[in-house]
């Protein structure tokens, strides 16, 4: 690590709606968010059904645009936090590797 760089951590956020990537650097400080809307489809007014794939998918597009800021600002991650709404869950088949 070189002498002026910064310390940071990638922190996620999966809300009911969309799913949001961010930096918070050694100071406290965070990075603007990434954020992408996620599809929401009621089939009832008792239940919230969402796409696996698309959570998965546009949970990494936020991280890869927030890693590549820390990396251009010489940033050095050194932990990732994961805040959920009601624990979003992605489990996947580790033999074919479907979600």
């Amino acid at each position: 690590m070189t002498a002026n760089r910064r310390r940071g951590v990638l922190s996620i956020d999966e809300g009911t709606t969309g799913t949001r990537a961010a930096i918070v650097l050694d100071d406290g400080r965070a990075t603007p968010p990434v954020y992408l809307p996620i599809s929401v489809h009621s089939p009832d007014h008792l239940r919230v059904e969402q796409d696996a794939a698309e959570i998965w998918a546009k949970t990494s597009q936020v991280c890869r645009e927030a890693l590549e800021w820390a990396q251009a600002h010489d940033v050095e991650i050194i932990g990732v936090s994961i805040a959920t709404q009601r624990a979003t869950v992605l489990l996947w088949d580790t033999v074919t590797g479907s979600r």
